[in-house]
């Protein structure tokens, strides 16, 4: 069986999509709020460290200037 995978990439948010044979899984965030999207947005400090989605939104407020949102804007 062959496997192929779609990345969207939207300005907001992002999801990832496996086709399984004649089957579309769509991968979702494991977070305990159960959130169906993730966000599109990418932290990254001065020591590397790097976080995305959910993780990476949530420092946007305290971190501005090392996180990355709304790419196509």
């Amino acid at each position: 069986m062959s496997y192929a995978k779609g990345i969207d990439l939207g300005t907001t948010n992002s999801e990832i999509a496996e086709l399984r044979g004649v089957s579309t899984y769509v991968f979702r965030p494991t977070l305990n709020d159960f959130s169906e999207y993730l966000p599109s947005a990418v932290y990254l400090n001065a020591q590397n460290s790097l976080l995305v989605g959910h993780e990476a939104k949530a420092r946007y407020e305290s971190e501005p200037e090392n996180t990355f949102i709304e790419f196509k804007r």
